[in-house]
């Protein structure tokens, strides 16, 4: 398996400044986008009332558009009604984020200041001017110790307690205590009346990732060509991580732990509780998956969750990749592996992939022809409906109720109808258990001539 050129992408919000360049070779750690501020409370103007014209021509009079940067009191949208200038304004510092054509607002979403590394906890009091004692003080609390919180979040609130409101004559200062930042609750203090939150450290960029050329670069994100053996796998479990590929009987942290086998729920709860950042096996059976995932979806493009990200190569049952992949990753052993667990089972057919990275894939080359380049690296399940289907082809199954199974393809495609009267391309195939069934060709993925079944039989289950 010969290392290729593959593309990745970096998606930028609305309020980064992309600072890399089309040509331009980048590392691991290299910025691509710059982040003046994270996302904050977002606010509604009634921008189309303010300038006195229906919401549906208020995109008209919008002289800022989403995602310009705004100060307090710059003008958002102006008209003139009767001789007279209306103009609307940004109630605080941000980006706009939304104009709406059928509300007739602009939305704003408010500016907060990277919290960087060694960044001091901040203290917000509870109620000072209200002499509350420590019983009903903690009846107001909203949050305890260890609990995340966004800015803007209700700390405590005189709503929260039903005993005590009538003590509280209207009018006085303040109703609820908010964070100021970002972060997790460090420490709450009744006899202080304090809360005291661990801000969470934000990047101020956004990084490449991996290492290789910039192709490509707009305002939703930079298009990286980098240079690698790929493996395309059948299931994931969504996220992305990047470490050293490890092979062996014990998982390794920080590291993508490769199995060649079918893997268990012990196999991946081990993996989790050592710190590994992905799994990448042969196969494992749906109930180990469900079992482990817990309330995480399956059959999406996700994002991981809890734990490592776990992809599937070959399907789910019992399954061994194949003597020529597993020798390909043994030679690989210590590179970096990029695991992108991205999954769709159907619409747009988007499959988990691993990319291990050459050492020196930034000096190799010129850089021609990155974009498409594919090494065929993994091409015992390419993305399904890609390729078309030929008699004698060797197949696998991947959506159905045969889904897992391999067979080959008695003939060409033909036009026919599924049993849920469905009109679509079919392909007859011949079983390696035996057996033949009509198959959509959509649904089916041909296998390289040197990537034959080895293993058990397969679940039969579509997830």
């Amino acid at each position: 398996m010969k290392p290729g050129w593959h593309p990745r992408r970096r998606e930028v919000p609305a309020h980064a400044r992309v600072v890399a360049q089309p040509g331009q070779w980048v590392g691991e750690d290299d910025p691509v986008a710059v982040v003046d501020y994270v996302p904050g409370r977002l606010t509604r103007v009634p921008a189309a009332g303010q300038v006195a014209v229906t919401p549906e021509l208020l995109a008209e009079r919008v002289l800022r558009p989403p995602g310009t940067h705004v100060r307090p009191g710059d003008a958002l949208a102006a008209a003139v009604c009767l001789g007279h200038p209306m103009v609307s304004r940004a109630p605080a510092e941000g980006h706009v984020a939304m104009v709406s054509r059928h509300l007739g607002f602009i939305y704003v979403r408010e500016a907060l200041p990277v919290v960087g590394a060694g960044t001091p906890p901040a203290t917000v009091d509870v109620f000072p001017d209200l002499g509350l004692p420590k019983p009903v003080l903690r009846e107001c609390l909203l949050v305890r110790e260890g609990d995340e919180v966004q800015f803007g979040q209700a700390l405590a609130s005189l709503n929260a307690i039903r005993l005590w409101k009538q003590a509280f004559a209207p009018g006085k200062a303040g109703t609820s205590c908010v964070a100021q930042v970002n972060g997790w609750v460090e420490a709450i203090d009744l006899d202080r009346r304090t809360i005291t939150i661990r801000p969470k450290e934000t990047a101020a960029f956004i990084a490449a990732g991996v290492p290789g050329r910039v192709t490509g670069v707009s305002r939703e994100g930079v298009d990286i060509a980098v240079r690698g053996v790929r493996f395309v796998g059948a299931y994931g479990t969504g996220g992305e991580a990047v470490g050293p590929l490890c092979l062996g009987e014990r998982p390794e942290p920080g590291t993508v732990w490769a199995r060649p086998e079918r893997v268990t729920i012990g196999d991946l709860t081990a993996a989790r509780d050592a710190g590994v950042l992905a799994v990448w096996a042969a196969s494992a059976t749906y109930e180990d998956l469900r079992l482990f995932l817990g309330d995480r979806p399956m059959g999406t493009v996700s994002r991981a969750g809890p734990g490592p990200i776990v992809v599937i190569s070959r399907g789910f049952g019992d399954f061994r990749l194949p003597p020529a992949v597993s020798e390909a990753l043994s030679g690989l052993r210590g590179r970096r592996a990029l695991v992108d667990g991205a999954t769709q089972l159907r619409a747009g057919a988007i499959r988990p992939e691993m990319i291990v990275v050459e050492e020196d894939g930034v000096e190799a080359g010129n850089g021609e022809g990155l974009v498409g380049a594919d090494s065929g690296a993994g091409s015992d399940w390419p993305t399904p409906g890609t390729e078309p289907v030929a008699a004698g082809d060797h197949v696998r199954c991947f959506a159905g109720r045969n889904l897992g199974r391999t067979g080959r393809a008695v003939a060409a495609p033909f036009h026919g109808r599924l049993e849920s009267g469905l009109e679509t391309w079919l392909v007859e195939v011949a079983w390696s258990d035996g057996g033949r069934d009509a198959v959509a060709a959509r649904n089916l993925a041909r296998l390289a001539p040197e990537a034959p079944q080895m293993g058990g039989r397969e679940h039969g289950r579509d997830a």
